[in-house]
Order: C-alpha cells, then sequence, then structure tokens
C-alpha cells in the first residue's frame, strides 16, 4: 500500500464545527470543497467551502407528500449531480441529472426504461463512472440487490451486471468494485469483487425479470464460536485507498469490530485497529478517520449516544487526532482537500469538522 505525502497533519486541538439543518442527503465534489446537499422540501443546495455562510440555491424537485430525497452524487467533472428520490406522479424512485450551473434536470428512468416491476421502484446510486454511466443497485428479491447502469452522456443506454445480497463499492479509478454479501443465498457472505467491463447491454423497454447471476465472495468472515449464530464475525467493507487496490474494512461481530485492511491484487488481510469501525481513508490515502467507543465505553451501539472520532496516520499507524462527537448515521466523508469532514448525525444535522494546519 504506498500513499502520497499529505499537505497538513491533522491535530487534536485543531477542530472547529459547523451545522446545517434539515438535510436528507449531501456529497462531496471530487475536488475542492464545494459540497452540495437537499433539504426536506426537496431544494438542492450547493456550498463552496463550509466557511461561506449563504449557500446557493440550484433547484427544487417536487416531491410526494411525506416523501423525501434518498441520495446525492457528483459527476466525475463536477459540473452536474445525480439525485436519487421518489417521482411525484407514481412514486417510483429514479435518477435525476441535475446542472449545478444552469439548474437543468433530466430524469434518466422515465416510464418504459427497463428495469421496472411489479409495485414501486426502489434503488440507490453505486457510482457515477468515469465513461458518464451511472451504476445503482435496485431490490431484485428477497435479501437481493441487482447491479444495473444508465448512460448520461447519451440519451438512452442501459446494462445489467449481478445480484449480491448487500452493496456495492467502486475503487477510485472506478475500474473495480467490492461486493457486500450481507446473507446466505446470493453468494456467501463476505466480500468479492466485480469489474465495469461485466456490465451485459439492456434495450429500453426490455422485460427486468431475468436468471440471477450471483457476485461471488472473495472470502468470508471469522467464526468465533463452533456454529452460526450472534458471534459470527462479518466482514464490513469501509473505504478503498486510491491506490485502487487496498481495501479498509471491518470485521464486525456483536459486540466487537476491528478495522483491517485487504490486498485485492495478493488477496493478505491483517488487522489494522484492534477496535474501530466506519473507516474512511483521506483522498491522498495518508489519513484513515474511523468511529470507536467513548472513553469508559467498550463498544459502539445503536444505543450510542456519544462515539469517539479518531484519525489516524497510514504510515505510522497511530492516532494523530481525536474527539468526541454525537452518534452518527452514516460514514464519516473527507473533503477532496483533506481540510474538513462531514458527518450526518441522528438528528438530522451534517456535522462539518475542520481540520486546522
Amino acid at each position: 500500500m504506498s500513499a502520497e505525502p499529505a499537505s497538513a497533519t491533522p491535530r487534536t486541538s485543531g477542530f472547529d464545527e459547523k451545522s446545517i439543518d434539515g438535510v436528507d442527503a449531501y456529497a462531496w465534489a471530487s475536488k475542492g470543497s464545494a459540497l452540495a446537499y437537499v433539504t426536506s422540501d426537496g431544494t438542492v443546495w450547493s456550498l463552496n467551502g463550509v466557511t461561506v455562510a449563504t449557500p446557493t440555491r440550484v433547484v427544487k424537485i417536487a416531491l410526494p407528500k411525506e416523501q423525501k430525497i434518498k441520495q446525492i452524487v457528483w459527476s466525475p467533472n463536477g459540473q452536474s449531480v445525480a439525485i436519487v428520490g421518489p417521482r411525484l406522479n407514481d412514486l417510483w424512485d429514479t435518477i435525476w441529472q441535475v446542472d449545478i450551473k444552469t439548474s437543468e434536470i433530466r430524469d434518466l428512468l422515465p416510464l418504459g426504461a427497463p428495469f421496472g416491476g411489479p409495485g414501486r421502484r426502489a434503488l440507490r446510486i453505486s457510482s457515477w463512472l468515469p465513461d458518464g454511466r451511472i451504476t445503482f443497485v435496485q431490490n431484485c428479491g428477497t435479501g437481493c440487490l441487482g447491479l444495473h447502469a444508465v448512460q448520461t452522456q447519451r440519451s438512452e443506454g442501459y446494462w445489467d451486471f449481478c445480484d449480491a445480497s448487500g452493496s456495492f463499492f467502486w475503487s477510485t479509478t472506478r475500474k473495480d468494485a467490492v461486493v457486500q454479501n450481507d446473507a446466505e443465498g446470493v453468494g456467501p457472505v463476505g466480500l468479492g469483487l466485480i469489474s465495469a467491463s461485466d456490465g451485459v447491454t439492456v434495450t429500453s423497454g426490455a422485460s427486468s425479470f431475468r436468471s440471477r447471476r450471483e457476485c461471488g465472495s472473495v472470502f468470508k468472515g471469522a467464526v468465533r464460536c463452533g456454529t452460526c449464530g450472534a458471534l459470527q464475525v462479518e466482514p464490513h467493507f469501509n473505504s478503498w485507498f486510491p491506490d485502487s487496490e487496498t481495501v479498509l474494512y471491518s470485521d464486525e461481530g456483536l459486540n466487537s469490530s476491528q478495522l483491517k485492511l485487504w490486498n485485492t491484487r495478493s488477496g493478505s488481510r491483517r488487522t489494522l485497529v484492534a477496535s474501530g469501525s466506519s473507516g474512511a481513508v483521506s483522498p491522498d490515502g495518508r489519513y484513515i478517520c474511523f468511529i470507536s467507543p467513548p472513553e469508559h465505553e467498550t463498544s459502539v451501539t445503536w444505543q450510542s449516544k456519544r462515539v469517539l472520532l479518531a484519525i489516524l496516520d497510514s504510515r505510522s499507524e497511530r492516532i494523530v487526532a481525536s474527539r468526541e462527537i454525537p452518534a452518527a448515521l452514516q460514514s464519516v466523508q473527507w473533503s477532496p482537500s483533506i481540510s474538513h469532514l462531514a458527518i450526518l448525525a441522528r438528528d438530522g444535522k451534517v456535522l462539518l469538522v475542520s481540520i486546522k494546519q
């Protein structure tokens, strides 16, 4: 695993905070410190650096009553965002492509597009690929998620990949993705790999029904007892390193979690942090931010109100900064500039943490 030198070293006393109310989804742009987020009324906002007092209103998406935006993802060139949420007329989830500068909005999965089905369509974006395709997952049965793709640069284009029981996580180059199988049935519990070139072309209007194609696992989690059950330890993907070869993942059990490294080329794996979860590697690969139990507690559970946010230097493998924060709903996200962290807390606030030099 290689890592370039960072421009600044985080310090324990160098945190600064700012919060934004009523946020349903947010994402950093791939470069700089631009942040896009969607508030509960469906309004899309952009913020150029967290120190800017007034955000820019981009567009408002009409939503059905008591529904909300589920996800927002930046394009690789930083000119537009893709937004997932229910369509007003049929309540099916779709992907809107929104131009940040012009506010132009386009429905990428209109009526007649493939990957429909009985009932309402629910989906989530997996990644925006460099070739213009957006990969997304959609329910394909009990405990089953199918990976598909739609083209954004032309009027039409659809692809089908394979099925898993968990999520897909793309490397920095977006050439490969880690497959997370959470349950037996669609591949064994564990982590696997697929390629961006594995997709099969699907014509518009084609039936969404097909035989399942399993995305197999490369390895399973350890079992700390004689049989499966509450003590089964399962691997969960955390983050890719920028070399697109090394993966940070956590072996999670009922009352424990260890951060580990997996070299996807050699297959080797080792423990990095004995008690940690929700790891996120900085864009340059130098630092790893993760969550661990606060002082005087042995584990983090859904009942935890406070957690310890820590930053580890990947070269020395030592913690260089830490502080207690409110328990988070999602993994921590680094800004591309490595100067900020964003965490969505359980009260709906986005906690923006500045890392001072």
